[in-house]
């Protein structure tokens, strides 16, 4: 037996997790633990649903093989919710990805507050139906339909996930219907309805090094990512925060980005606006401009780069990391496009 294990699952989207084990715990509560959600019914070996595959390692069980749902002739099959580890490291493929995890539900939303952040930005509050919001991973998006109007717009939380209110960056266009909506109504407590999530857009959990590039509006996933882990309490490694927009009147939220860079020593924040910049803390320049070869090169073997934003920056910081060797595989992004 061991003390504690590393457990490494390979869900078939390519994501790679680590969790700590100790070998008094089942591998699906280590991973509970640690914010992994795992597929999973019965939690007490019968129904298969939590059934990964055994690639490295070795487990056991409290109960007897024939009271479990390990199909015969398949000595590589391992249930999660009742497996403990018996070495060092345990290596597992899981045939699901995260994000079919969590189907696409509706709920309905109240308006509880729109507040300008900037001289293009809103910030809208809202509470769901019900105890809380729809589970999503941080990063992924939504669809919301506010009551009678006849648009729909998909919007990225830049809340965390597990609480009842949700909150939106929603960016203002001059002839945008969100736009309109929201300078000429006085919309709290109206309704909203909403759908998803959706998208492979969220943070991977890896120890790794991360970089988030994030251009206007786009900061709202990588928030609702920083914050998830705050919220979690435990460092996952370095992670370096790019964000820019076009003037210094565009600015919103820096002040937030600062205090979770306090609260957690292992981030460290970039400003960048292309034009007026008056603080000495704020870069005039692109987000390309101010990356460096550096800054991939510390993602190291395993890190990865998230990107959000106007599909201009979103290309180009692409090209970027790719020219300096960052695998494609290794580059999640999600582009901000006006409806």
């Amino acid at each position: 037996m061991t003390a504690e294990s590393v457990i490494r699952m390979r869900f078939v989207d390519g994501e790679e997790t680590h969790v700590s084990c100790g070998d008094s715990s089942t591998i699906f509560d280590a991973a509970r633990n640690a914010g992994v959600a795992l597929a999973h019914d019965c939690l007490n070996g019968t129904c298969g649903t939590c059934r990964g595959t055994l690639t490295a390692g070795t487990v056991a069980y409290t109960l007897d093989a024939d009271q479990l749902a390990l199909p015969k002739g398949e000595p590589e099959a391992v249930l999660l919710c009742q497996a403990k580890p018996t070495s060092a490291g345990v290596d597992l493929t899981l045939p699901y990805s995260r994000a079919s995890l969590l189907p696409e539900k509706k709920r309905k939303l109240k308006v509880l507050s729109k507040t300008r952040v900037s001289e293009t930005v809103w910030d809208v509050r809202c509470k769901a139906e019900g105890l809380r919001m729809f589970d999503f991973l941080p990063g992924q998006y939504v669809r919301v339909t506010p009551n009678g109007q006849n648009f729909t717009r998909a919007y990225s939380p830049y809340t965390v996930p597990g609480t009842a209110e949700i909150g939106f960056l929603i960016r203002e266009l001059e002839n945008g219907a969100m736009s309109h909506y929201l300078r000429d109504h006085p919309v709290e407590n109206d309704v909203w309805a909403v759908s998803g999530p959706y998208g492979v857009f969220y943070r991977r959990h890896t120890h790794a090094p991360s970089l988030y590039v994030a251009g206007g509006t786009g900061l709202a996933p990588v928030l609702s990512m920083l914050s998830a882990q705050q919220k979690l309490g435990s460092s996952t490694g370095p992670k370096k925060v790019v964000f820019g927009v076009t003037r210094a009147s565009d600015l919103f939220y820096v002040e937030e980005l600062k205090a979770i860079a306090e609260a957690m020593p292992e981030v460290s924040v970039v400003v960048t606006v292309m034009e007026g910049a008056t603080e000495p803390s704020i870069r005039q320049a692109s987000v390309v401009d101010v990356l460096s070869e550096a800054d991939f090169a510390e993602l190291g073997q395993h890190g990865a780069a998230y990107l959000c934003g106007p599909p201009g920056m979103v290309n180009a910081v692409r090209e970027r990391a790719t020219g300096w060797a960052i695998a494609q595989s290794r580059i999640f992004s999600e582009e901000f496009l006006p409806s």
